[in-house]
């Protein structure tokens, strides 16, 4: 039986190579359906000998120590194991610092890095930008700009994301030793867009329509949410795949939701803040510093009752 953390990762690396693409855009790399059949084929060998996928996050965690690898660290991790050891494309080089030479003789400063130089099955070369990345649309009509998606933490806008990826990051020229080819130029976007409860989905020119969709509401409307199923509030290292877990010992029934995410949000915000959570809210947002979204999901049982999974995800933010 699979432990808790090994089940975990390999959901998480089928997630990032299974998952559809955030983006529509020429730019956007996808992988087509025969691809994901192979990856998918590759991935059943992966699980039936576990142990190479462990051994290579255990040296990630360990370079980070007791905290949990962060997502984009571990989404990066997951996808070099792919490019080194999976079906299609081959990694040529990953994290290649970028460095400015505007003044000769000058010290060469660092501007950036480029996340992966790879060989397509053709033989193209290819340069990925990874992002995977979780935007709340705040759009009520039926069509959403890139305006309208804000970050969980409010510090990140799409339109923001999307320049800098488009306009930076996959700007940069590949350097030596690899500047000889011809570099194509791909961002490789995973993620989910959190729309608001209740109301109609609005469409987005820029994204995918296949695009992984959740809702976002406030905390004083969680009664709307389903009193009969049961919530776990995801730590940012279980942001990738839908959870399933056996034993929901650690979730919470919707009238304990409430209460639990105000405790949050008080350790989130100033400790020596008035008694009441909801005060302590308050005064950080007048501080400057908004508590961010959290997120929760939404678990049904199994058939059998054994397992719960994930039905919904939600983004939940002070009222």
């Amino acid at each position: 039986m699979l432990n808790p953390q090994t089940q975990a990762d390999l959901a998480s690396l089928r997630w990032l190579l299974c998952s559809p693409p955030l983006l529509a855009h020429p730019q956007a790399q996808a992988f087509c359906a025969a691809d994901i059949a192979e990856i998918e084929d590759w991935l059943v060998d992966v699980e039936r000998d576990r142990d190479a996928l462990t051994a290579w996050l255990a040296t990630a965690r360990a370079n980070c120590g007791p905290q949990p690898l962060r997502i984009g660290r571990l989404a990066e991790r997951l996808l070099e194991f792919f490019l080194r050891f999976g079906p299609l494309h081959r990694l040529v080089a990953c994290n290649v610092p970028v460095r400015s030479a505007a003044l000769a003789g000058s010290d060469r400063t660092t501007v950036g890095e480029l996340d992966f130089l790879v060989t397509s099955p053709s033989g193209e070369a290819q340069h990925w930008e990874l992002a995977v990345k979780y935007f709340l649309c705040h759009a009520t009509g039926e069509v959403a700009e890139v305006t309208d998606f804000i970050g969980p933490d409010a510090a990140e806008t799409l339109e923001r994301k999307l320049h800098k990826l488009f306009d930076k990051q996959l700007q940069h020229a590949v350097p030596a030793p690899f500047s000889a080819l011809p570099w194509q130029r791909f961002a490789y976007t995973r993620g989910w867009m959190f729309y608001r409860f209740g109301l109609p989905v609005p469409t987005c020119a820029a994204l995918n329509l296949a695009h992984l969709r959740g809702t976002w509401l406030p905390l004083c409307e969680l009664e709307r949410l389903n009193p009969e199923h049961r919530y776990v509030e995801l730590a940012r290292s279980q942001w990738l795949p839908r959870l399933s877990c056996a034993h929901p010992a650690h979730s919470l029934q919707l009238s304990e939701l409430g209460p639990s995410l105000e405790r949050a949000w008080t350790a989130q915000a100033d400790p020596k803040a008035a008694r009441s959570p909801i005060a302590r809210i308050a005064k950080a947002q007048q501080q400057g510093s908004k508590p961010s979204a959290r997120l929760v999901a939404e678990l049904v049982p199994s058939a059998d009752g054994v397992t719960w999974y994930e039905c919904e995800r939600h983004f939940v933010v002070p009222c």
